[in-house]
């Protein structure tokens, strides 16, 4: 699930930022333009991929203590 969103946020990042299309000043392309495009397009994907990836690992984990909850031997109960 979390590389799914992370090639999600990368294609949105880079509709958005266009890093083939280089910002033209004073006549003459800026380099660092397309530095911070590369900057931006890799936090957003890495951020995408990472909260992703956190909520399915928080999801998975309650559904497995869900379980293992269930399955467990109920204590044993004095008999008097």
């Amino acid at each position: 699930m979390g590389a799914v969103v992370a090639v999600a946020a990368y294609f949105l990042a880079n509709q958005l930022a266009d890093p083939n299309d280089s910002l033209k000043v004073n006549g003459v392309y800026s380099t660092v333009h397309d530095a911070n495009t590369v900057k931006f397009i890799a936090a957003t994907t890495g951020l995408g991929g990472a909260l992703a990836f956190s909520v399915t690992l928080a999801i998975l984990n309650a559904q497995a203590a869900k379980r293992w909850r269930a399955r467990r031997i109920p204590p044993a109960k004095q008999i008097s």
